[in-house]
């Protein structure tokens, strides 16, 4: 779409080219056993036996695929009950430290890589696996088509609409319905608090008065699945704070301490962006998600202008963030999602920080 090709064409990047090799993509979809439809129906009957999260193992710039891959599958995917889960951007672990919920993806220009001795590991211990090698990156137009029609293809074999978000919607009207409140009463609602401690409030469905036994308790809730017969639960981390190298390196130490403890799949997510990507699955999926809000360092942010051109405002966009981490929440807990949220004070890598340490 013009959204993406002009800033490429821009940043000098030969669009005819980029072009020209994502048509041999359309020439392959076409065709009878062609990778898009294989790879679309390996998702859909994976999911339907247990393996529904898919595993993005990708090398250098192809690091970068992930997170566009993340949106694509999880928006198209998660409705009605089912579900694929896209994971990208995770540690890659020993074999023998995953259940088996599973499908491994290594994608990348070269074989050559410390990367691809882990997925072959993962691969001869019996963990599903798919190997895409492409020529160079000048080749992403033909990855991302690959993909898109292998993830509709993928709805297809769940038997959901992958082009509509129903879900999506229901964060942006709790969401409101919180901003309505804010706008009437000049402050924002106040939930049920758990317990505080060291400055730091709880709100969940906990009997634990103490961060560490509340956290431990929460995780029990963990759904342990069955490979081939039930769905294994995941951890989705979403973090409401301002994203900095230091913050990307708290979420990625939680997210593998998570992922080790538990054998569980762990998601990040800065918020409210991840909303409108995994946002979609978290709410449509088969129920089995735990989400753990984080909610920081957002005080004496800038004023939202009530007008174009002028400086006063009623609201924050601190404010906004928080109304849409508790329309969010509100959109979990009501689909019977359970959701511990964390709000911390004006430090959100400290509070990052005691969340890493009581896990």
């Amino acid at each position: 779409s013009l959204f993406g090709m002009v800033p490429a064409a821009l940043m000098g990047i030969d669009i005819e080219d980029v072009l020209h090799k994502t048509f041999l993509m359309i020439a392959e979809s076409k065709t009878k056993g062609g990778s898009p439809a294989q790879l679309g129906v390996l998702m859909a009957e994976g999911a339907a036996v247990a393996y529904d999260k898919v595993t993005f193992i990708a090398p250098g710039v192809f690091s970068y695929f992930g997170p566009w891959a993340e949106q694509l599958i999880a928006e198209s995917t998660g409705k009605i009950g089912k579900g694929i889960l896209p994971v990208e951007g995770e540690e890659i672990l020993e074999p023998a430290e995953y259940a088996g919920d599973r499908i491994f993806v290594y994608l990348a220009d070269t074989s050559d890589d410390p990367l691809k001795a882990k997925f072959d590991a993962l691969v001869e211990a019996g963990h599903p696996g798919v190997e895409i090698i492409v020529p160079d990156k000048s080749y992403i137009g033909y990855e991302f088509l690959r993909w898109e029609i292998a993830t509709a293809v993928a709805g297809w074999g769940l038997g959901i609409h992958p082009f509509d978000q129903p879900d999506v919607e229901s964060a942006k009207v709790s969401a409101r319905a919180v901003l309505k409140k804010f706008a009437d009463e000049g402050k924002l609602p106040e939930p049920t608090v758990a317990f505080e401690e060291n400055g730091v409030k709880v709100v969940a469905d906990v009997k634990a008065t103490a961060f560490k036994e509340a956290l431990a308790e929460y995780m029990k809730a963990l759904h342990q699945g069955n490979p081939g017969e039930d769905l294994r639960s995941y951890l989705s981390v979403q973090a409401y704070v301002k994203s900095s190298a230091e913050t990307d390196a708290l979420l990625k130490e939680i997210r593998s301490k998570f992922q080790k403890q538990y054998r569980i799949a762990v998601t990040t997510g800065y918020g409210p962006r991840f909303l409108h990507s995994t946002g979609q699955l978290h709410k449509g999926d088969h129920g089995h998600g735990l989400f753990i809000q984080v909610i920081a360092g957002i005080d004496g942010d800038t004023i939202i202008p009530d007008e174009a051109g002028l400086s006063a405002g009623k609201m924050s966009f601190g404010t906004l963030v928080v109304a849409q981490a508790m329309g969010d929440r509100d959109a979990l807990t009501g689909k019977g999602r359970k959701a511990f949220t964390v709000f911390g004070g004006k430090d959100a890598s400290s509070t990052l920080k005691y969340l890493l340490e009581k896990i």
